[in-house]
């Protein structure tokens, strides 16, 4: 005699599945946000190890430069943006 009929366990599996697939999207967004400011260190190694004196003289220029709680972050896709106005044609 089983425990659990074979529904209750093919209902408790696609739960299962449903609260991992959900978990692993959430936690690879997460990822993703994280990913994508930079540290002024991460930022110079972004773009080929970028001087730090080259970046500040960049926000002058005006790349955006965001500040949350003293630490200085820098979003990839600034960066990118940044990049690709100063192309030379």
């Amino acid at each position: 005699m089983e425990l659990f009929s074979s529904d209750f366990m093919d209902n408790f599996k696609s739960e299962i599945m449903n609260v991992c697939e959900k978990t692993f999207e959430s936690m690879m967004k997460q990822k993703e946000t994280q990913s994508r400011y930079l540290s002024r260190k991460e930022a110079c190694e972004y773009v080929g190890g970028l001087s730090v004196d080259t970046l500040t003289s960049w926000v002058k220029d005006g790349l955006r430069e965001i500040t949350v709680g003293g630490t200085y972050r820098y979003d990839k896709k600034d960066i990118d943006n940044f990049l690709e106005k100063r192309k030379s044609k």
